[in-house]
């Protein structure tokens, strides 16, 4: 705990960084709000999961599978399991696998938002909340058999509102053997009285997929999956003089089915099923100076492959949010958590703010997180992957210090950052070997700085610029010859993005470059544009990979080729 405080106290002290964020954690707001219905006029792409996430320079989007299918998240270097994911609070990562974190159970239409917080490496999503009554379609369709359809309708009771959504999308796929089906269903209710309110969200989806090499296995190019997913979420708030009192319960089970060959169906198959089940009891004082949180979670799974598993977590987490004292503000908290298996961990995290000259903020951050293996580490089977059922659970400590200046035109800052991991989980191999290994690989140290600008530009063809960079570098304990995650991390990441507004025409571009250590270089450029018909009409288009870029997302696996589609949006 020692080097814990210690490292705090010298990034405090190391004020002349400089923090790609906005707001008081700080958090970095990948995705606005939805307008219409869609960001900002930006309806094309912008709501899916993978493009609201990537917009932050900070988180790496990985699409093994294109559309929504099948993608893995890396924030800050980590991998794709090291993530924490949520939707409105409640946590998505699947025991099974972290492939799956990212495959949020909601419909497009339904969500509003994402926020990353890269020192906590979390992607928070949020739904759209119920304001307006009407009903929203959109349509698009796109080079390679690609068709898409959304309904959303919203009315209301007095003080109870009600939100149904469909969705569903075809396409023959942009690489060989990735077609796809993708199909969702969601209700929304909500009712806000003066002392209290309610939250229910419940929403059901379905992905089939061929997926060609989605699990970097070159070998086997014939492969198919399908995933189920039901997800129900209550959100019970009820207020007092001085405290807000929450319960929050939910369950999530998903259902996959994984073939290695498609047209031998019976050659090679495993079935899972996964369920987590969970809720969290808290409160807190109307002024933030206080709160605590009890949640408690089952995770259990029955698969042909992995078994039949189950374990529970607990977590009490209290501490202060948003408090002042002078020009200082401060968030702390400490989380004791307790894992099947292994002692209690305690957990703290702790952020200092000091602003100062109007538009200057010095921040620091530290946070420790534990993650548990998934079942698939512990126990998958397979004759190029074995799991360890003997891991242990991976500590990470995490450390940023930064400097914010914002202005009524300009925002902007940058961060230098340290993630200290131990027991680091990974897939290895010597050479020779054929089969990957899960083992705890030792220490990782991830260090890196980041730098954010955005610009209110107020011109007649351009009204904002935003750019951001981030920067890392590994040093590993690498007793092995071959990583198959820890090492196929960004380097480097620079994103701009350029918007306008005009009477009748939203439309913008967004520039990525990227530098993966074993990938090198790539250059993706995506560009959207809507419309307004009218008031109640739009139409819209959008392209990515418009350089038709050749670029790897993971090893063997074929990064997505120039795509184009176009569409329409209709409100009533």
């Amino acid at each position: 705990m020692r080097s814990w405080y210690v490292l705090w106290l010298c990034g405090l002290a190391a004020a002349p960084a400089l923090a790609q964020n906005v707001e008081l954690a700080p958090i970095s707001v990948v995705s606005e709000p939805v307008g219409r219905s869609g960001s900002g006029g930006f309806s094309a792409f912008s709501l899916a999961p993978e493009y609201m996430a990537e917009q932050s320079s900070g988180v790496d989007v990985q699409r093994n599978i294109s559309y929504g299918m099948l993608q893995d998240v890396s924030i800050r270097g980590g991998m794709f399991e090291d993530a924490d994911v949520s939707l409105n609070g409640v946590p998505l990562n699947n025991p099974q696998t972290g492939h799956f974190n990212l495959s949020l159970p909601a419909v497009s239409l339904d969500l509003d938002r994402a926020s990353a917080d890269l020192n906590g490496q979390q992607l928070r999503y949020r739904l759209r909340p119920l304001r307006n009554t009407g009903n929203v379609f959109r349509t698009s369709s796109g080079n390679r058999g690609y068709l898409d359809g959304a309904f959303s309708t919203t009315f209301n009771q007095e003080e109870r509102w009600h939100r149904f959504s469909l969705e569903g999308m075809r396409t023959d796929g942009l690489r060989d053997e990735t077609d796809a089906e993708k199909y969702a269903a969601a209700y929304t209710f909500e009712h806000q009285a003066d002392d209290s309110s309610v939250m229910v969200y419940a929403a059901l989806s379905d992905k089939d997929f061929g997926a060609d090499g989605a699990y970097a296995a070159p070998w086997y190019l014939r492969e198919a999956e399908k995933i189920k997913q039901e997800f129900v979420m209550a959100d019970i708030q009820v207020f007092e003089d001085s405290y807000q009192w929450k319960v929050a319960p939910y369950v999530h089970r998903t259902q996959d089915t994984f073939w290695l060959d498609r047209d031998n169906p019976s050659f090679y198959r495993n079935d899972h099923a996964s369920y987590v089940m969970g809720n969290t009891l808290g409160v807190q004082s109307l002024d933030y100076a206080f709160f605590a949180e009890l949640e408690n979670r089952r995770e259990y799974l029955r698969s042909t492959n992995l078994g039949e598993r189950e374990r529970y977590e607990h977590h009490l987490t209290a501490g202060a949010r948003q408090q002042e004292i002078g020009p200082f503000r401060y968030d702390a908290a400490l989380d004791t958590g307790y894992f099947d298996g292994f002692p209690a961990r305690l957990s703290p995290r702790a952020a200092l703010f000091y602003d100062f000259l109007d538009a200057w903020t010095l921040y620091t951050k530290a946070e420790r997180k534990y993650r548990n293996p998934s079942f698939t580490e512990l126990y998958y089977t397979s004759p190029s992957n074995i799991g360890n059922a003997g891991l242990q659970m991976q500590r990470t400590d995490n450390y940023e210090t930064g400097l914010l200046y914002k202005q009524d035109r300009w925002n902007a800052g940058g961060d230098i950052f340290l993630r200290d991991q131990k027991d680091t989980i990974d897939w290895v191999r010597n050479t020779g070997e054929t089969v990957f290994r899960a083992v705890n690989a030792g220490e990782a140290d991830v260090r890196g700085f980041d730098l954010f600008g955005e610009w209110t530009a107020g011109q007649a063809w351009l009204e904002t610029v935003k750019l951001s960079y981030t920067r890392m570098d590994i040093d590993k304990d690498r007793a092995f010859d071959e990583s198959k995650y820890v090492f196929d991390y960004l380097r480097d990441r620079v994103v701009l993005e350029l918007k306008n507004t005009s009477s009748r025409w939203d439309y913008g571009l967004r520039l990525a470059y990227e530098y993966h250590v074993d990938f090198k270089q790539r250059w993706l450029l995506g560009g959207e544009g809507t419309y307004h018909v009218n008031s109640d009409c739009d139409i819209f288009v959008a392209a990515e990979n418009m350089f038709d870029s050749d670029y790897q997302e993971y090893r063997y696996i074929q990064g997505d080729p120039f795509f184009v589609k176009s569409g329409v949006e209709i409100r009533f």
